[in-house]
């Protein structure tokens, strides 16, 4: 965990606790750094952050990278899943759109993987007088150019877009052209980038804090400022606002005692990335290929299925008309607790991401529907305060708010659904490059 010497950790409690007790129970190393103790020259904090990670990875076979308001949702997942032989450095996707995560990512102690950190931090001396988006919009550019040296062209063409940036939506314009020439692969010779819904955290807001322990590793978004009580009804799982969330656990202590503990003020620095669909439309077919005059019709039955369709299914296998042999492993471990209400299952779910204390909400005592909540609030999955002297290798026994326990199949279908609407806001996206580059 990275932060400034600013950072009001009350406002990331309940998340940080919870990565602090996971922690405990599987003997990982919890470790705060203040990002100016560490020499990087670093003007922009985002990028700073980078610089204290390549310092702190030597000493440790891998580091996990978190944002603070990310909070563990079930701690019988391991960070382990997400690592393989041959991978040094794993990002994962955005699930409410098509952005890459620069405030989460494994990486491996490597020499490739270290040299990337500092390379990246290193690019916000390269930033344009743009809306540049800091380290999330930078890091798109900065892969392009690590892992396709062979698409100057193309890269040029998106570096145009991003000279110009004014707004997000510029800016997501300029990260849609940028992934057009990524394709639909996930793994790039030693970086791997994991599709929506494969990554270890999501957005609670997406189904409205509900969550499944088949499906759910981490929850985004735990800040304590936007929690609300969860309401005593049926929850759905359905998308809302970003914001608002609900605390998931009736208790973290099993045997329901009560003890003050000391309130540790810090955030974490561990690296994931978001979930993505990687929609290749009449855009990333023209900025490719400017003669061919293909219809967009006929760019979006091609790229339908590779892009929408196989994804969806998590199958492993090849993907079609792609240069990359992909296989889709089982969920990630961290997402984002709104995406489904802040409901979750064991089955699914190890982390979860934005777990701020000033956005957690009462969990309501009703059914809780799977819908994507707002990202300003969210419910409390927990029931209780974090015990850290009984979180240990024997004690996994964490105790929930069964309203934020949803069904599997629930979960994935509202999620799927969302991922068809991100897909189609990409494809809308690349509309406005033509206007952009004529500014």
């Amino acid at each position: 965990m990275v932060v400034t010497s600013d950072t009001k950790f009350e406002n990331y409690d309940i998340a940080i606790q919870s990565v602090r007790c996971y922690s405990r129970i599987h003997n990982y190393e919890f470790i705060v750094a203040v990002d100016t103790d560490f020499n990087c020259e670093h003007k922009d904090n985002y990028f700073r952050r980078h610089c204290v990670s390549a310092k702190i990875l030597p000493l440790f076979d891998a580091i996990a990278f978190l944002d603070a308001d990310i909070g563990i949702i079930n701690p019988k997942r391991k960070i382990e899943e997400y690592m393989q032989d041959g991978i040094d450095i794993v990002f994962y996707d955005r699930f409410y759109n098509w952005e890459v995560m620069a405030g989460s990512y494994i990486a491996k102690n490597t020499q490739y993987a270290i040299d990337l950190l500092n390379e990246f931090a290193d690019y916000e001396f390269k930033l344009p007088n743009s809306f540049h988006g800091t380290d999330n919009g930078a890091l798109h550019i900065f892969l392009a150019e690590k892992l396709f040296p062979n698409a100057r062209i193309q890269i040029e063409i998106c570096q145009q877009v991003y000279n110009k940036s004014k707004d997000y939506d510029d800016l997501f314009t300029y990260e849609a052209c940028i992934r057009a020439i990524w394709g639909t692969g996930t793994d790039f010779g030693k970086v791997r980038i994991m599709k929506k819904g494969t990554g270890w955290a999501r957005d609670g807001w997406l189904t409205s804090m509900v969550w499944n322990e088949e499906l759910d590793f981490m929850i985004h978004e735990w800040k304590t400022k936007q929690l609300e009580e969860t309401p005593n009804v049926t929850i759905k799982c359905l998308r809302t606002h970003i914001g608002p969330w609900f605390q998931r656990f009736s208790s973290i202590d099993p045997w329901k005692g009560r003890r003050s503990i000391p309130k540790h003020h810090r955030s974490t620095s561990m690296f994931y990335r978001r979930t993505l669909v990687l929609r290749s439309i009449s855009g990333a077919n023209r900025t490719s290929n400017p003669l061919n005059t293909i219809s967009t019709e006929q760019i979006e039955l091609r790229f339908v299925a590779p892009d929408v369709i196989s994804p969806l299914s998590r199958s492993p296998g090849q993907v079609l008309f792609s240069p990359f042999n992909t296989s889709f492993p089982g969920t990630g471990w961290a997402r984002d607790g709104w995406l489904t209400s802040m409901l979750w299952h064991e089955e699914l779910d190890f982390m979860i991401h934005e777990w701020k204390t000033e956005q957690l909400e009462e969990t309501p005592n009703v059914t809780i529907k799977l819908n994507q909540k707002g990202r300003n609030h969210w419910y409390n999955p927990l029931g209780g305060p974090i015990h850290l002297l009984k979180c240990s290798p024997q004690n996994m026994t964490w105790s929930y708010d069964p309203r934020l326990l949803g069904d599997k199949e629930e979960i994935l279908k509202g999620l799927e659904k969302f991922e068809k609407e991100v897909a189609m806001d990409q494809v809308n996206s690349y509309s406005r490059m033509t206007s952009m580059l004529s500014r």
